[in-house]
């Protein structure tokens, strides 16, 4: 087969087919949009708040120190506001209230002292390892609870029957040992992501110490 690269500059022919309206397409890309749901049913609702406020409950156990360690560093970067009583002026929770410009809490890196980087970084290492093995739990929860879920749902479907009907029976058996394999692996998702995230910032903080020396 050949062809002549003069053929590549001739015009195409037309395309016989119309081209549909602007709104035909909007149109369709409405009625598409309106066959989709966007809110979970109620009772899938619900078992996700369930969900994320039993893993919050158990960030805030896990993670208090760490996190008190971080707004320790971020408190010696930031400026405070001061009410006119001359007190420092604190939210609903207590934590202190930082002056902000362009909505963003100012910081000065000339407050911020070696001593307490290193006092941070030290303390956000024991609190890393002090965890380490909770993480390391509830991975291995998690995958139990896989197995458990997997292990009942064949034995539920059974050895004689059509095989999709055994495949949905013994997944509708199985339910309620999926959600819970779901839930532990949701704390267990949250628990390793934050772990790492305090990994990463121990790097930062040796990094700064780093800038800090050179620049002396």
């Amino acid at each position: 087969m050949s062809f002549d690269i003069q053929d590549l500059n001739e015009p195409a022919e037309p395309d016989n087919e119309p081209t549909p309206p602007a709104n035909l397409k909007e149109s369709e890309h409405r009625a598409f949009l309106q066959r989709i749901t966007f809110q979970w049913r109620p009772e899938d609702d619900r078992f996700l708040d369930r969900v994320k406020m039993t893993a919050a409950d158990m960030f805030h156990e896990m993670f208090k120190d760490a996190v008190e360690e971080i707004d320790r560093l971020y408190g010696c970067l930031r400026v405070p506001m001061v009410r006119q009583d001359g007190e420092v002026a604190t939210d609903a929770q207590g934590r202190t209230v930082w002056e902000q410009q362009n909505g963003k809490p100012i910081e000065r890196f000339d407050q911020l002292r070696g001593s307490d980087v290193m006092h941070v970084q030290l303390s956000l290492e024991r609190v890393k390892m002090s965890i380490a093995l909770d993480v390391n739990r509830l991975r291995n929860d998690a995958i139990y609870a896989k197995m458990v879920a997997d292990d009942y749902e064949d034995d539920y479907r059974g050895d004689t029957g059509p095989q999709e009907e055994r495949k949905v029976t013994g997944r509708r058996m199985a339910r309620e040992d999926r959600y819970r394999a779901f839930y532990l692996y949701y704390l267990w998702s949250v628990a390793s992501t934050f772990h790492k995230e305090i990994v990463d910032f121990i790097f930062r903080l040796r990094d700064v110490r780093t800038w800090q020396i050179q620049s002396e």
